[in-house]
């Protein structure tokens, strides 16, 4: 018993490593594509619904290994360690792996609420591998106890950093797609402005002009402004998203026309606007 024991605790040890440096099996041959839609993917699902569960826990493996993403195969792979195989420290594994390849793809409310039922399993998962070596222990002599609450401690402590490690992905995600949305922005309203920068006059009754004009200062000094002639329908606020791409900033075309802006941001047709 002491011996099984003490095997159990060294392949816990290999595996939590191979965690810790987040790697699966995948060497460089490793392809893209859609791992979900693969043959082995396939043959993966079929060999699960008909209970060979062990040659789909294969062919799951051989799916992760084949693509550079699968998180598909990590996650049926993982439920079928958890819940046929009971290895427990192999399913927290592959439920993180799941997390952390779906995460890269996913921003909507329905990946966070997938997320979340999967955090709750690796929950549970380490609570029974917690009374797993709870057992053990009761199993094992004193000296062999020791030896066994010490690893477990040290793989304690490796999971709560990956845990940690995962809230600071899941963070970072989140803050790259609100930047993804906020460039989104700023390209559609540089568009805008292209669109409309490129219009003239004889365009229609509705076109805006960009134009300049050189005045001379009571120095004598010559200076160049730019102008806007304003359309039917303009504000001033729709005139600075045209000219800044940041509607806004209409104080500042109000500061600069006090004799044209008069009644809140209401402009008239016609008039020449200096923008600064």
């Amino acid at each position: 018993m002491m011996k099984m024991i003490s095997t159990k605790i060294v392949l816990a040890n290999i595996c939590l490593l191979m965690v810790a440096a987040g790697c699966a099996r995948q060497d460089g041959r490793a392809k893209d594509g859609d791992a979900a839609s693969s043959r082995e993917m396939q043959e993966a699902i079929a060999a699960e619904r008909l209970g060979e569960y062990d040659r789909a826990i294969k062919l799951y493996q051989d799916t992760i290994d084949a693509y550079k993403s699968a998180p598909l195969a990590h996650l049926q792979l993982a439920l079928l360690l958890h819940e046929y195989r009971r290895d427990y420290l192999a399913a927290i594994y592959h439920y993180r792996r799941y997390i952390e390849t779906a995460g890269m793809n996913s921003n909507g409310k329905g990946a966070t609420r997938d997320f979340t039922i999967v955090s709750n399993r690796i929950e549970k998962v380490g609570q029974l591998l917690s009374a797993q070596y709870v057992r053990a222990i009761a199993d094992s002599e004193d000296s062999e106890g020791v030896r066994i609450r010490k690893n477990y401690a040290e793989l304690d402590n490796k999971v709560a950093k990956l845990s940690a490690q995962n809230e600071t992905l899941a963070e970072s995600n989140a803050t790259l797609r609100a930047e993804i949305v906020r460039l989104n922005n700023k390209i559609d309203n540089q568009l805008l402005w292209i669109k409309r920068i490129q219009s003239s006059p004889t365009d229609g009754v509705n076109a805006g002009k960009l134009d300049s004009v050189t005045i001379t200062d009571t120095d004598g000094k010559e200076k160049v402004l730019q102008t806007y002639e304003v359309r039917k329908g303009d504000s001033i606020s729709v005139i600075a998203e045209y000219v800044y791409g940041d509607r806004t900033q209409w104080p500042r075309i109000r500061d600069a026309n006090p004799d044209k802006v008069k009644n809140g941001d209401r402009v008239k047709p016609g008039d020449v606007l200096i923008i600064p």
